[in-house]
């Protein structure tokens, strides 16, 4: 090392630390939007499962489950007048969504 060597000045750390909170500040909204939208396609991704599940559950005994739990969210089983079967869940953002098949 050189005699006159000290390490970093004040300054240099405040800009340096500054700058990765400002990268982290910029980052976290990003990773926050996509675990939400992560989230939403695994509660789609379960409603087509259901609506498989209960396809078949209605193709051979007759009959369907109106309510469905799973990992916490209750998922709706409705008929609609056209003849379609319908599953309704809530979002994260507390609005529901549908998945239907003729």
């Amino acid at each position: 090392m050189l005699k006159g060597d000290r390490g970093f000045a004040v300054y240099e750390a405040i800009v340096s630390l500054g700058c990765i909170v400002f990268l982290c500040a910029a980052i976290i909204p990003v990773l926050s939007h996509s675990v939400m939208k992560v989230d939403e396609s695994k509660r789609k991704a379960a409603s087509w499962v259901i609506l498989t599940e209960q396809l078949q559950s209605i193709q051979y005994t007759g009959d369907y489950q109106e309510n469905i739990h799973r990992d916490g969210i209750v998922y709706t089983t409705t008929w609609t007048e056209n003849e379609r079967i319908c599953i309704r869940y809530e979002n994260r953002s507390s609005s529901l969504s549908e998945t239907c098949i003729q």
